[in-house]
């Protein structure tokens, strides 16, 4: 027991070890402060070296992550079905519009001439015709006509449009001849039979002989009608003409 004694360290070697150890510990010190910036990267860290209590809470973000590493939520509750809208209220309807100016299918004739012979004598040639609407109808005809006279005096034809039963005004059409004579000319009856209905329609074309004649032959006939105050035109469905004819004087 004194032999351990007598070789315990005196007290300046005590304080000599003490001063050695802070003095390596500082260089160690030195030594990690004196590290360059940026020297430290994925190869200097071991692995797992970096643990949860290292890391600054809500800093990563999902970028930081590989794809499919977090893992998907639940998918969450179907929301409330919201309010419905409100329904507009509907506009009024609007005012009714002026009345438009009458068209261009305005037509008129003068009725005052002469007018067809009631009855007739012999129908020459019909169109037949449907209208789509009511109107006036313009109707004209067209003939080549050839009459005689005998000896007897002078003679006359009288050309006349018709529609159906009525007869259109003012629409005869007269052709004269001298007695022992004979005369051709081309004749053009027209005139507007007013307020025509609506509906299938004959536009008929008469000849009535008179007084010395002893034959009349007729050509070329033709019927055109146009309505008014509707379609511009009234399509025919079937048009007919007894063409040239010669009528012999009883």
């Amino acid at each position: 027991m004194r032999r351990i004694l007598r070789h315990r360290p005196s007290p300046a070697m005590v304080i000599a070890c003490i001063a050695l150890g802070i003095a390596l510990g500082g260089t160690s010190v030195a030594a990690i402060n004196a590290l360059p910036r940026g020297s430290v990267g994925t190869k200097q860290l071991k692995k797992n070296a970096v643990i949860s209590s290292k890391v600054k809470n809500r800093s990563l973000l999902a970028a930081d992550f590989k794809a499919g590493q977090l893992p998907r939520g639940p998918k969450g509750d179907k929301g409330d079905k919201g309010d419905k809208g409100d329904k507009g209220d509907k506009g009024d309807k609007g005012d009714k519009g002026d009345k438009g100016d009458t068209g261009p299918t305005y037509g008129a004739a003068s009725t005052a001439g002469n007018p067809p012979d009631n009855p007739p004598l012999v129908q020459v040639a019909t169109l037949n015709i449907t209208l789509p609407t009511a109107g006036g109808l313009v109707v004209f005809g067209r003939v080549n006509s050839l009459l005689a006279c005998d000896a007897g005096g002078s003679c006359q034809a009288n050309y006349a449009l018709w529609v159906d039963t009525t007869p259109v005004p003012a629409s005869n059409a007269r052709h004269f001849s001298s007695a022992s004579s004979t005369d051709r000319t081309l004749l053009v009856p027209f005139g507007i039979a007013p307020n025509v209905s609506a509906g299938p329609h004959v536009i008929k074309m008469f000849i009535t002989p008179k007084d010395n004649w002893s034959s009349v032959s007729i050509s070329d006939t033709q019927l055109t009608t146009i309505l008014l105050g509707g379609a511009a035109t009234a399509s025919p469905v079937t048009s007919t003409s007894n063409g040239a004819k010669r009528i012999e004087h009883p």
